[in-house]
């Protein structure tokens, strides 16, 4: 229990630490997409670590690049919607 509450506190650090540089390298740069990414990616990355921990003997369904895959799908889907549509 004990070691599963340490990992979960790294997963939240990581996560913060992670968003945050995303974060400043958007506004650095202007990029409306990775400010986007910086919501999405990390806290996508963070319930994925979580569930591994949480597991019983189950494979995992999703390997971590599809994961990348698919989070980088669910930002260029947002992005696009939010200068095109909106």
């Amino acid at each position: 229990m004990k070691k599963s509450i340490w990992k979960l506190i790294l997963y939240i650090a990581l996560c913060i630490v992670v968003g945050t540089l995303l974060t400043v390298v958007a506004i650095r740069t202007g990029s409306d997409y990775l400010h986007d990414l910086a919501f999405i990616g990390p806290s996508g990355v963070m319930g994925y670590f979580i569930s591994l921990e949480s597991k019983e003997g189950k494979e995992p369904r999703l390997r971590w690049w599809q994961l990348m895959l698919a989070i980088l799908v669910v930002t260029t889907a947002f992005w696009l919607l939010k200068n095109y549509v909106f």
